[in-house]
């Protein structure tokens, strides 16, 4: 992992010092990128190969992470900003969302894999299979219902907040997955709770539509009161899931139990409507307010960098 990170990170350097040999106007900055990751690597490789205490490497990496995340920030706006490609920098990450929501596909293929080889074909592994696309789905349409390029082309410097808020989308996206193969785990070996499984998917889900409207909000410097009630309307299949887990008792699941059964595949079915119900939400009230909110950011004059 540590020699994949120096391949990754060192060329980067020689592509930043290429750019201020060939970019004069941007030299300062361009230069300052290139320390900056320079130093970085260097910490960053050291806290991999010295023998650190357990709370003392957890405090360095997440101490590094925040000076990594601070540093641009604080270098670009006291030597100029970099001329990025804002509408490259929106597919970049969109990408990067799609390779991310591959993770929920791979989860539950692999779930609904080791289910049919264990036990063969099951309610519970349709229901999962499907849960597990509708998911994927839900979660792809709901992140492109957000304008990104159009806003990050006019108004470049909201870039910062927009990148970093990708972080927590990446992580709940990742988690969704991870809920969905402990739900496998469960019905293959009997080992989870109904509202171990509840909670397992609800809350990296609910993670992951809420940073959709926190998203929609950093980027166009916005709040639209009309999000919470639409954000309400799909936070409850995900309150009803849990509901179901506290009835169903902390009886771990068994595959041979009905009502055991029964209650695993309702709360998988109300955590896959989450995604839908912003969706459909979004789509017959919120983009008619994503629109006018556009429409006022374009009638206003972008910020001079």
């Amino acid at each position: 992992m540590v020699v994949g990170y120096i391949v990754m990170r060192v060329p980067l350097i020689a592509l930043w010092l290429r750019a201020a040999r060939q970019d004069p106007e941007h030299r300062r900055v361009d230069i300052a990128y290139a320390v900056m990751i320079a130093i970085a690597q260097t910490l960053w490789l050291l806290t991999a190969i010295i023998p650190l205490p357990l709370a003392v490497a957890i405090s360095a990496l997440v101490v590094l992470a925040f000076a990594e995340m601070v540093a641009p920030v604080v270098v670009e706006r006291r030597l100029g900003r970099v001329p990025w490609n804002a509408g490259h920098i929106a597919e970049r990450f969109s990408l990067l969302t799609l390779i991310t929501l591959g993770e929920v596909v791979a989860a539950t293929v692999s779930a609904v894999g080791a289910l049919t080889q264990a036990q063969g074909w099951s309610l519970a592994a349709v229901v999962i299979m499907s849960s597990g696309l509708v998911l994927a789905a839900g979660f792809w349409w709901a992140y492109f219902l957000v304008p990104s390029r159009i806003i990050l082309e006019r108004w470049p410097d909201h870039i910062f907040a927009w990148r970093y808020a990708h972080l927590p989308i990446f992580g709940a996206v990742a988690a969704v997955g991870a809920g969905l193969r402990v739900t496998a785990a469960a019905v293959e070996n009997e080992n989870f709770s109904v509202l171990q499984i509840a909670l397992a998917l609800a809350i990296p889900v609910a993670l992951m539509i809420g940073m959709i409207f926190v998203t929609w909000s950093v980027l166009l410097r916005s709040i639209d009161l009309t999000h919470l009630p639409l954000f309400a309307a799909a936070l409850a299949p995900l309150v009803a899931a849990v509901i179901v887990g506290l009835l169903a008792g902390p009886q771990l699941i068994d595959p041979d139990d009905p009502a055991s059964v029964t209650a695993l595949v309702t709360v998988i079915t109300l955590v896959a409507l989450c995604p839908v119900v912003e969706v459909i939400g979004h789509e017959i009230v919120g983009y008619k307010h994503t629109l006018r909110a556009v429409e006022r950011g374009l009638g206003r004059r972008p910020r001079a960098s």
